[in-house]
């Protein structure tokens, strides 16, 4: 019976109003952009900021009450989100539209960012900032016209990144770098569709690429300048610095209009990731400096063979699965070594379900070679026999337990899989009977000297 009450009353005091602001802010919103033409963009502007007065003046009243402080918080949090995307409507949403200037609405909206910081900060809570600031980033998502009234997202970034490095809430971070390159990878698709620019040019392309590197700088300067007092924290630092750089590149790729050129992307932000892991302030903080060489590494190698094999996505998959679980090895994290070797299975369900099925396609009409599957295969096989016996045989206790050691093997036969494959992509005619025979031979030999049954078996 306790834990039916207990339940109950989580329940009724902190799911339940936290989900009714939500719905009443988003309905707000929606209510603004596409309900009562007749009451006009000035009446709906003057309603909006009403409501989201009384949510603040409700919140502050109810806060002081230590039996309603979190309906308060809730109420303050609702507020401040409403009262900022109306601020944000007033040249950005046709329906509410009242103002023709965007720098003007620029600055109101960099004003009510700074209140709504410098109020919720009064309060000590991420209930309160956090719900401000992600009701925010959700009901500006709800209406973009063009790529400048993503300016609200920036604005967003900068309040919440300088929260982060004053109360050290770096878990708040991870949500701001997903709600931020999110929020423009909805844009992008409404703007270009599923299958993104496909190499077409289209007008926003510029600003929308200065706006997701300006994400990627904010979130990464925040990265390397905090101090981080526990190990946790620092993990969820690290989650967020994979995010920041590996989110920027699947949202560039997206938008991309000259595929052709995106491995010097690679190379040039791999580069500068590996160069800011060498800088005194982030030597400081080992799992900082580990983190950015590795990825700035791991992206400086993949740059050549993203280029000739397609500039495959699977390949953003398999670099940040990598990173994930060299970081988990080296620094004991179970959970970032579990996503890392679930990463690479996707990335065998990838190369499964639509490379090999491809390459089926094409060797059904003809026996020329197929570098793009050929050496994105070639490289999978690399990885994964990497992961499986240089990693698996050098931290053997890490893999020991379920389910480490069973996806540790999947990667091994995942391998074996991506080797055939590109013997198959990369020969032809009988060549490809001599590739199969020199990748048996090679796997009989790694299986006498490492002792492992799943390379005989292979």
């Amino acid at each position: 019976m306790k834990s039916v009450f207990a339940l109950e009353e989580t329940l009724g005091t902190n799911w339940l109003n936290k989900l009714g602001i939500t719905i009443l802010v988003l309905g707000l919103a929606l209510f603004g952009i596409y309900e009562l033409g007749q009451l006009g963009p000035a009446g709906k502007v003057g309603l909006s900021y009403f409501v989201s007065s009384a949510l603040l003046a409700g919140g502050v009243f109810f806060e002081k009450r230590e039996r309603y402080r979190v309906l308060g918080r809730t109420l303050i949090g609702g507020g401040w989100a409403l009262l900022f995307f109306t601020t944000y409507a007033l040249n950005h949403v046709q329906a509410m539209r009242v103002m023709s200037s965007e720098n003007t609405d620029l600055i109101l909206m960099l004003i009510a960012a700074l209140a709504m910081v410098a109020h919720t900060l009064r309060y000590r809570s991420q209930l309160v900032t956090g719900l401000a600031f992600l009701l925010a980033y959700t009901t500006v998502s709800l209406s973009h016209d063009t790529v400048y009234s993503l300016a609200s997202g920036v604005i967003l970034a900068i309040g919440l990144v300088s929260i982060v490095i004053k109360m050290e809430w770096f878990e708040l971070e991870v949500f701001g770098i997903l709600s931020s390159y999110l929020n423009h990878l909805y844009w992008l698709y409404r703007v270009l569709g599923p299958e993104g620019a496909h190499g077409n040019a289209f007008s926003e392309y510029q600003a929308s690429t200065a706006l997701l590197l300006f994400y990627w700088v904010i979130f990464r300067g925040s990265y390397i300048v905090r101090r981080v007092k526990s190990p946790r924290a620092e993990h969820v630092s690290t989650a967020a610095a994979l995010l920041n750089t590996l989110l920027l590149l699947g949202t560039m790729k997206f938008q991309s209009v000259q595929p052709e050129l995106a491995y010097v992307a690679l190379l040039i932000i791999g580069a500068v990731e590996f160069s800011l892991g060498q800088l005194p302030i982030t030597k400081r903080r080992r799992e900082a400096f580990v983190v950015l060489s590795v990825l700035g590494a791991a992206l400086m190698t993949a740059a050549v063979p993203f280029r000739y094999s397609g500039n495959n996505v699977a390949m953003l998959w398999l670099i940040g699965g990598e990173a994930l679980l060299v970081t988990g090895v080296l620094f004991g994290e179970v959970v970032f070594r579990r996503l890392g070797l679930f990463a690479g299975m996707l990335v065998g369900l990838h190369l499964a379900g639509i490379d090999f099925r491809q390459l089926m396609a094409v060797r059904e009409n003809s026996e020329d070679l197929v570098l793009a599957a050929g050496v994105m295969f070639a490289l999978c096989a690399a990885v994964f026999y990497l992961n499986a016996l240089l990693i698996g045989t050098r931290w053997r206790l890490f893999f020991f337990d379920f389910p480490d050691s069973q996806l540790l093997y999947s990667h091994s036969y995942l391998a074996a899989f991506a080797a055939v494959s590109a013997g198959w992509a990369l020969c032809a005619n009988d060549w490809t009977a001599v590739a199969f025979a020199g990748i048996m031979l090679t796997l009989a030999a790694l299986g006498h000297k490492f002792k492992l049954f799943h390379l005989q078996v292979q």
